[in-house]
């Protein structure tokens, strides 16, 4: 699947491999999309675990992902630590 099938198929709340990670928007893309998901646009990242948990994924468990990128990423030397 690649990115594009898995918005599309998210935004109609159809399964995915995988969240789709939106991490910056448009604002007049922000307001679209938390207007089609039924989330406030105030708070974008409020918005970004609105989308995550709507499938599933909690909050604890999304800041466990990104520390583990993180990790690996030093173990590689891809970024300092």
């Amino acid at each position: 699947m690649n990115s594009k099938e898995r918005v599309r198929r998210a935004l109609r709340k159809e399964p995915v491999d995988r969240p789709p990670v939106f991490m910056w928007f448009h604002p007049r893309t922000r307001d679209l999309l938390a207007g089609m998901l039924e989330i406030p646009p105030e708070t974008p990242i409020d918005n970004i675990f609105a989308m995550y948990e709507e499938v599933g994924i909690s909050r604890p468990a999304v800041f466990d992902a990104a520390a583990d990128i993180r990790r690996r990423a030093i173990e590689s030397s891809i970024i300092p630590g």
